[in-house]
């Protein structure tokens, strides 16, 4: 396979940094630009450039997942959160291990699981309840070990919540009049309270589903801002710019869409499309290896991966290749570990995938082995060069 170098690296004096007001400007930063016409193009989801591995997660009494709202994974561990805010573990053979914590008025318990956080480094699960105003810290194995406790209005605005360190915590917003910035980062002892990345449009309509997004590429935490081509980072917390897009269209600012108005901010974009600029990154996933995200152009959808180490980089035509049996497992991708993009797929939908089934005699054995009702298969995405 052909492959092109896609990135640049260059000291600049002065940047301004891309989704932000011009007031904004971040000095002596080390960038990388992604470049859209140095990307080969590829049938990236298929091998020999990706080996795939299928994981049935066990069913029984005591682990009955409801629709997953969250997957975590950790070496050999799964953690699973669901819509009725429960937390299970798995092993990476998809065995039940045990519950992490439940919902309750105990100190060791939570009220409203918000969102929950791996501390990789102590081994920790960070449970987020913003009914109590603390962060219900469990061990792997589920024992309660401590409560961090916190302004629950620190949440008031927020969709999802990331760890930057032991006591400080990285949230996206929802785009909405009350929320003028993509990211705010909260520390839970000092309370201290820092907004990052003004929204470059904002819709009449509060809005938790058309927002940016946060990933980890090993311990380093990724962020993408709405209607944004660049990929932030976190250091001493603070964000700041690491990765920069440049893709078919230009970098758009507040300037741009000022005399739109909108009903959800990110509705902005196709107004961009249409007059050359671009609407920005979205879906963003990394592994410790490839770093992966979703783009519009005005004849579809691609996506990205992109090798930070070998610094080379392919598109991927997810509309040209919509019926693509990879395509289809791409649309239930969750999340991603150190080693691999990983998909949940649902049993009643994929039970009846004949040509989902047909190209994967692994997957048709296993789901001729399930029930509708049992627990989704994982996929698991390893991208190899």
């Amino acid at each position: 396979m052909k492959t092109c170098s896609v990135i640049f690296s260059m000291s600049i004096i002065l940047y301004c940094a891309i989704s932000c007001t011009p007031t904004q400007i971040y000095r002596d930063e080390k960038l990388s630009y992604i470049v859209w016409d140095s990307l080969e193009n590829t049938d990236f989801l298929v091998e020999p450039y990706t080996s795939l591995e299928f994981v049935k997660l066990e069913t029984n009494d005591n682990c009955v997942l409801n629709e997953i709202s969250k997957i975590e994974v950790d070496d050999s561990l799964i953690f699973i959160a669901d819509y009725m805010q429960r937390l299970y573990l798995f092993h990476d053979d998809g065995s039940f291990v045990c519950r992490i914590g439940s919902k309750g008025g105990a100190n060791n318990e939570y009220v409203t699981m918000f969102d929950f956080i791996l501390n990789r480094e102590k081994k920790q699960v960070y449970v987020v309840d913003s009914s109590k105003g603390e962060v219900v810290v469990y061990d792997y194995n589920g024992r309660h070990l401590e409560n961090k406790h916190f302004d629950p209005t620190a949440l008031s605005h927020s969709v999802k919540v990331a760890l930057v360190d032991d006591n400080s915590f990285a949230t996206i917003n929802f785009n909405s009049p009350d929320e003028k910035s993509n990211f705010t980062i909260w520390d839970t002892e000092s309370q201290r309270v820092t907004d990052y990345i003004e929204y470059i449009s904002i819709g009449n309509v509060r809005s938790h589903n058309e927002v940016g997004r946060m990933t980890y590429q090993s311990s380093k935490l990724l962020l993408c801002a709405e209607l944004s081509d660049t990929i932030y980072t976190c250091n001493d917390r603070t964000i700041k710019p690491l990765y920069v897009f440049q893709g078919l269209g230009r970098h758009s600012t507040k300037d741009d869409i000022q005399d739109g108005v909108y009903d959800f901010g990110s509705q902005a974009a196709s107004k961009l499309l249409e007059e050359g600029f671009s609407s920005g990154i979205t879906s963003l996933y990394a592994t410790e290896r490839i770093i992966s995200f979703q783009c519009r152009t005005s004849d579809g959808f691609y996506r990205i991966f992109y090798n930070t180490e070998t610094k080379r980089g392919y598109k991927f035509d997810m509309t040209k290749n919509l019926d693509a049996v990879n395509t289809t497992l791409w649309n239930f991708l969750k999340t991603s570990s150190s080693k691999a993009f990983v998909c949940a797929l649902p049993m009643g939908d994929f039970s009846s995938k004949e040509k989902v089934r047909k190209s994967y005699p692994e997957l048709n054995d296993l789901l001729a082995n399930s029930k509708d009702e049992d627990n989704p298969i994982l996929a698991f995405f390893t991208v190899l060069e």
